[in-house]
């Protein structure tokens, strides 16, 4: 009989951890933002907890498409501004079924010559990953703004100006990873609307070695059981 092996704690500890850091994002935590929101009807507004801290299909406001997990540590937030000088003119967006190119269920900015925002922000300890979205319009909608920015409303990502396509829909694939808020801009037409908002979170060094730490401290108690 073979005599069975264990390695030391120290080494055991980098090997788990090496093993989170390269699974993690295999098993993603993914949600996507379908605006599928029952007893929505046109002109009216997103619900402002839509998107928030999901962890399934359907949180009692709205149903969400899963990618290959949930999003349990970011809230969503949601606004239209002036671009000129980032003023706020009201924390929403306005909700349309369809008509906005081939999308289906969009949000779109609630005043005609301002930008929307969707803000994805994460808790401490984690970071969004933001894989792509959707934008259509409601007929071709030229020379728009479409961009992410951070927190400190820094530009990551630009892909101004560009035409907005009334037949069909732009998908934009961005795959960006950032500690902090992330927040995709668009607009300044309220003819441009936004879908299938696809986003998951990884967990940060620190909170990578704490569950990591809490992992040890698990198999460290079920071998004293035994």
């Amino acid at each position: 009989m073979c005599e069975r092996q264990t390695l030391p704690v120290g080494v055991g500890m980098i090997v788990l951890l090496a093993g989170l850091a390269v699974a993690w994002p295999s098993v993603g935590r993914a949600t996507i933002l379908t605006f599928d929101i029952p007893g929505l009807i046109d002109w009216q507004e997103v619900p402002g907890a839509y998107g928030d801290n999901v962890t399934s299909t359907y949180d009692g406001l709205g149903y969400y498409q899963q990618g290959a997990g949930w999003t349990p540590n970011i809230t969503v937030e949601y606004r239209t501004f002036d671009l000129s000088d980032n003023s706020t003119r009201n924390n929403k967006l306005d909700y349309w079924s369809t008509g906005f190119g081939d999308l289906e269920g969009i949000a779109y900015s609630t005043s005609q010559g301002y930008m929307g925002e969707i803000s994805l922000v994460p808790e401490a300890g984690w970071s969004v990953v933001l894989d792509g979205f959707d934008l259509g319009g409601l007929g071709e909608q030229p020379d728009q703004t479409v961009r992410i920015v951070d927190e400190s409303y820094q530009v990551l990502l630009d892909y101004s100006p560009i035409d907005i396509m009334g037949g069909g829909h732009n998908a934009f694939a961005p795959a960006l990873t950032h500690s902090g808020t992330v927040r995709i801009q668009f607009g300044p037409s309220w003819n441009t609307g936004i879908d299938n908002v696809h986003f998951y979170q990884t967990p940060e060094p620190a909170t990578l070695a704490l569950l990591g730490i809490g992992a040890v401290a698990v198999v460290r108690a079920r071998r004293r059981t035994r």
